[in-house]
């Protein structure tokens, strides 16, 4: 229940939504990326590969059964090959024989469980591989998802601002025909229109790269437009209730099986100074000559090494690997708690600049109505005008900034603590 709530929680995002409303979600976006991502089906290769190797191992474990036939031929110059006995059996023309053949390792010191070990651990880090490939992905999706809808949003109040310029445009031009104001405050009223007019072309033009760069993501041509929602973030919790939930990010587990794969290596490398039994037993349904009543035999092998350099050698480089794994483990955990605590300060700090952004917004816009009243009684001129409708225009840009920015720091929180659609771990922290 809780995964399925912070799914629609990642939908869009509150105020003047853009464009219309069937489209795709951020969801839909996200699932359109897994089935193109290059980088995922490169994952699911390496799972395939990892499995094969694991049956590979497991299949040293377990017997193997043959069926073996051969005919020998050769020259039987003074022989009949009639007489059945020893002498005459490796003399004469033909000897057919079938067997069908058992092996079986019987004991290989710890190396057949050391590595099987290893194939497993080996094939379930591929696994978490996979769920971080998605949950980069998805953190791709997201940054591009959030740049459409910035794009759209400064669209959108551009051309607010534009339709009351518009009418301020004509408000000055009754005045200058009337005498009340200078042809001067005209001609800075229009060119502050033309340039933002032009802004807005250029806006548009970032719409359209915007929209190629989710089109890549999601092998879509043309990409469907986005839907933007309004949809409440959730109560933040604590830093340590994200970084808790962070250990269990798939990178980290991936980390983990990558430390027990080092060590089922290290096992088999020394696997090799230990004995080894095998066996192979034969049972015979047919053959000639003096063998023809023998119907099975069964055969021990013992091999004890006794010095080998390379061994040792292979042994060294493992225990060196080991390390190795060990110390990745190690710093995948603190680059992970380090960007849980980033990813947190950057929401902390993306909500408080929203709220005085959103503050500032509506006291230019306040400040802009009251100065054209001003205007209008004649107490300013339109040059003042003009200084105050720049810093509503800002005020206004800033804080459609702010609020993306904060959507976007929101959902990079969830990500930097493993919450994906379709990752690990189940579930999130959201009411």
């Amino acid at each position: 229940m809780k995964r399925a709530l912070f799914f629609l929680l990642l939908i869009g995002f509150s105020a003047r939504p853009a464009g219309t409303e069937t489209g795709m979600t951020l969801l839909d976006c996200f699932q359109a990326a897994l089935k193109q991502s290059e980088m995922v089906a490169i994952s699911d290769s390496e799972i395939r590969a990892a499995r094969a190797r694991y049956q590979q191992v497991l299949g040293t474990l377990l017997p193997h059964l043959s069926v073996n036939a051969s005919e020998l031929l050769q020259d039987t110059s003074g022989n009949d090959g009639t007489d059945s006995s020893v002498g005459s059996t490796f003399t004469r023309f033909s000897r057919p024989e079938v067997a069908v053949t058992l092996t079986q390792n019987i004991f290989q010191g710890v190396k057949a469980v050391n590595g099987l070990k290893l194939a497993r651990a080996d094939k379930s880090r591929f696994d978490f591989l996979r769920h971080d490939a998605e949950r980069l992905l998805f953190a791709d999706v997201a940054t591009v998802f959030y740049s459409i809808a910035q794009t759209e949003r400064e669209i959108a109040t551009t051309r607010e601002i534009v339709g009351v310029l518009r009418q301020r445009v004509g408000e000055v031009k009754k005045w200058v025909d009337l005498g009340k104001a200078r042809r001067s405050e005209m001609a800075a009223q229009e060119a502050e229109l033309a340039l933002l007019e032009a802004e807005l072309e250029a806006k548009k033009g970032d719409k359209t790269i915007a929209y190629e760069a989710m089109a890549f993501l999601t092998g879509l041509d043309p990409q469907p437009p986005v839907i933007v929602k309004n949809y409440p973030t959730g109560k933040l919790k604590s830093l340590d209730d994200y970084i808790k939930l962070a250990t269990s990010r798939s990178d980290i587990e991936a980390a983990k099986k990558g430390m027990a794969a080092a060590e089922g290596n290290l096992g088999v490398k020394k696997g090799d100074l230990y004995p080894q039994i095998d066996l192979e037993a034969n049972y015979y349904p047919y053959r000639v000559g003096f063998q023809k009543e023998i119907k099975w035999d069964a055969l021990f092998t013992l091999n004890l090494p006794i010095f080998n350099w390379e061994t040792y050698g292979a042994i060294r480089e493992a225990k060196s690997e080991k390390k190795q794994a060990e110390l990745t483990a190690q710093q995948t955990e603190r680059k992970t708690a380090s960007e849980v605590k980033q990813a947190y300060a950057d929401y902390q700090a993306a909500q408080r600049e929203l709220k005085r952004y959103r503050t500032a917004a509506q006291k230019a816009k306040e400040s802009y109505f009251l100065q054209i009243e001003d205007w209008r009684l004649g107490l300013i001129d339109n040059l003042d005008v003009l200084q105050t409708q720049r810093t509503w225009l800002s005020a206004l840009r800033s804080f459609d900034a702010a609020e993306i920015a904060s959507r976007l720091a929101w959902t990079k929180l969830q990500i930097s603590a493993g919450v994906i659609p379709g990752g690990l771990p189940q579930g999130g922290l959201v009411p």
